[in-house]
């Protein structure tokens, strides 16, 4: 997948592609890839400056692709503008006021 879209991602990165890819019903991009099957809702975490953007800007890319809706969120709203998605929250469409 890392091909197509010209995004570089290193061999974790791309395990975790093919794992989200491989959950939608694609086969991973490396066919000696072992997949994970993973639920409707996958949580992506980590330290800083490990690139987590751009794995999710890879998934993203895929996304468009393949004519899949996922909805991506991130916890704040710094973050959520970074990846051009929303916050959890107001995917969620949670208020203040609830």
């Amino acid at each position: 997948m890392a091909e197509e879209n010209s995004i570089a991602l290193n061999a974790r990165q791309q395990h975790f592609v093919d794992c989200v890819s491989s959950s939608l019903g694609y086969p991973p991009s490396n066919a000696t890839s072992t997949s994970l099957s993973l639920p409707s809702i996958t949580l992506l975490t980590g330290n800083a400056g490990t690139r987590k953007s751009v794995v999710i800007q890879a998934i993203s890319d895929f996304r468009k692709h393949n004519n899949f809706l996922i909805f991506m969120t991130a916890f704040n709203a710094i973050n959520a503008l970074h990846i051009g998605g929303n916050t959890t929250a107001s995917a969620a469409n949670f208020s203040a006021r609830d």
